[in-house]
């Protein structure tokens, strides 16, 4: 008697044994146990979405304001993607992507700057934080059929990234950072021509060059430049001198003036990266009322102002370091420009000569 109890007491074991390792197996097909760890579920996250069909996401960076995925079509044949949706750790839905893009069969395409609909994880956060969405969906077409849905089980978990911007400044290649401001807008996170992101509002390797009004990236904002007082009479004047201006009223380097050299992204001698470009006094005016209203501020607000000082049109003389900011606009007042300035005690918006040497930070599009 005592035998058999005990042997069937060994065959239940075993078949609860069995039954355990199904629930695990099961449980893991089902998007994977819960896990405490952010680098678990990372881990997790991508050996579930690098498996996943017919769309698997291969990598996948999330920035404060873009994301770019690495998505490959595990078919053998041709499939139109139309939109990928997301619902964000607050649970909040929305569509991250409305690509309308085309798969061949085996394609791996990268998806590049995708803008949010809803909520941003990344932003506001800590880069190197955890973002997760939940609920991802790709919604495609193959052959007739379209709608198609493909639900994902398990959430896509990462880190935040920073935003980079690489393009040609100075005849060399430059990468910049990307912040959000307190108008809630993406700028560069340095002036043009500084080496870093300002650690002071007097940061010396922070100040950057100063920009002629409308001049193009030709070397005359170099600090030290050399200077002519022969006024170009195109707008590219084909060296990089500062030129000095003593003629009333205009005090320009060009002659006669041209308004528009500076006008949105499509400005002739825009001096930003694509897409971006030299912002408004309207946008200038908003980060005043955002709170940078002096150099503290300016210097403690996400854009890192620093007090750059000037360089005059009519002697190419430098001046007020570390004591004033001066950013350009690309506002024009009658023969003037609008422009942003700062000292210790306020924050405001003027205008001066387009032929001043001063700061220039880009605005993205």
């Amino acid at each position: 008697m005592d035998k058999m109890k005990g042997q069937g007491s060994t065959e239940y074991l075993v078949i609860l044994g069995a039954v355990l390792l199904v629930s695990l197996v099961t449980v893991n097909l089902l998007g994977g146990l819960p896990s405490g760890s952010s680098t678990t579920k990372e881990q997790q996250s991508k050996a579930y979405w690098t498996g996943t069909t017919p769309f698997a996401i291969t990598t996948a960076k999330v920035s404060a304001s873009t994301i770019t995925l690495s998505v490959s079509n595990k078919l053998t044949e041709r499939v139109y993607l139309t939109a990928i949706e997301v619902q964000d750790g607050s649970g909040n839905n929305g569509t991250i992507l409305t690509p309308n893009q085309v798969f061949n069969a085996g394609e791996e395409i990268n998806l590049m700057n995708i803008s949010f609909s809803r909520n941003n994880p990344c932003n506001g956060i800590a880069v190197g934080s955890t973002y997760e969405f939940k609920g991802v969906s790709f919604i495609y077409t193959q052959g007739a059929i379209t709608g198609i849905r493909q639900q994902g089980t398990q959430s896509l978990v990462g880190k935040c990234s920073t935003d980079t911007v690489t393009f040609m400044y100075k005849g060399s290649q430059v990468t910049y950072g990307v912040v959000i401001s307190q108008s809630g807008r993406y700028w560069l996170d340095r002036n043009l021509g500084a080496s870093r992101v300002a650690t002071a509002y007097n940061d010396a390797a922070a100040i950057g060059d100063l920009f002629q009004w409308g001049r193009l990236d030709d070397g005359h904002q170099n600090r030290a430049s050399a200077t002519t007082t022969t006024l170009s009479t195109t707008d590219t004047p084909g060296h990089s001198n500062f030129i000095v201006s003593t003629s009333s009223p205009y005090y320009d380097w060009r002659t006669p003036q041209n308004n528009n050299t500076w006008q949105g992204i499509d400005g002739i001698n825009d001096p930003c990266p694509a897409g971006w470009r030299v912002p408004t006094s309207n946008e200038w005016q908003a980060e005043i009322n955002a709170g940078s209203t002096n150099y503290n501020a300016a210097y403690a607000s996400p854009l890192k102002l620093t007090a750059a000082g000037h360089r005059s049109v009519g002697a190419a003389l430098v001046s007020d370091v570390g004591t004033w900011g001066y950013y350009w606009s690309s506002s024009i007042s009658d023969t003037s420009a609008a422009f942003l300035n700062f000292n210790s005690a306020s924050g405001w918006m003027s205008t001066y000569f387009r032929g001043d040497g001063m700061s220039v930070r880009c605005i993205r599009d």
